[in-house]
């Protein structure tokens, strides 16, 4: 479940990243990518700009979970 959960927010906050600062976040992502196994997870991380040790990417996860509930009542109400 752990990893699950961590791999869900750095997954947001990457996404979040790449949404709001474009070409300099997808630049760090494959970064990312390209390190592949070369460090401890949380540093590899940190250099793509994902800090999980900060509340930002679990605030980025409860934004998005916000926004998926509010779509689903808005779903639901139109019935």
């Amino acid at each position: 479940v752990f990893q699950y959960a961590t791999s869900q927010t750095a997954g947001t906050a990457l996404y979040e990243n790449i949404v709001e600062e474009g070409q300099h976040a997808i630049d760090n992502f494959k970064t990312l990518l390209r390190a592949g196994g070369s460090d401890y997870p949380n540093q590899i991380l940190l250099r793509a700009g994902v800090d999980l040790a900060s509340p930002e990417p679990y605030r980025a996860v409860i934004r998005k979970m916000n926004a998926i509930m509010d779509e689903m009542e808005s779903i639901l109400a139109e019935r």
